[in-house]
């Protein structure tokens, strides 16, 4: 930017994903938020909603929702973090049907994780997202 009191110049960075989980936008499979009052149960799918997912299987324009059908799919392997686990691959990642410029990823937590708090993390290219804390509570015998 160039002004009569001289200029002034920055570095940006572009990159074709930035993945980034919506703040309270974790969600049990039937819509219910994940928090501390209702955590998650080990073996149950959740619902994360994002942004700057990337390129999709099929090209949608600006403004439209996305379809119910046929599900628009990311291109790039997404991976699930949760702290010290292995990475949990999705069982979907790509625009959220009936939202506009939404990513939605479904992930089924595994069987065997113990009750405590988690740092979830998205990353898609290994550019890993911001993370956000869930709280797994235990499995009910």
């Amino acid at each position: 930017m160039t002004k009569s009191a001289g200029f002034a110049e920055t570095e940006i960075g572009i990159a074709d994903v930035a993945p980034a989980i919506f703040p309270s936008a974790i969600t049990h499979a039937d819509g219910t938020l994940v928090s501390a009052t209702a955590p998650v149960t080990p073996g149950e799918t959740l619902v994360i909603h994002m942004t700057g997912r990337g390129q999709a299987d099929e090209k949608i324009g600006a403004g439209p929702a996305a379809p119910l059908s046929p599900l628009l799919r990311v291109l790039a392997p997404v991976e699930v973090q949760t702290g010290a686990t292995v990475p949990i691959t999705p069982s979907f990642a790509g625009f959220a049907p009936g939202f506009v410029g939404v990513y939605q990823v479904n992930v089924a937590f595994p069987q065997d994780l113990p009750a405590m708090a988690y740092l979830l993390r998205v990353s898609e290219k290994g550019i890993a997202g911001i993370s956000q804390i869930i709280q797994v509570k235990s499995r009910n015998p």
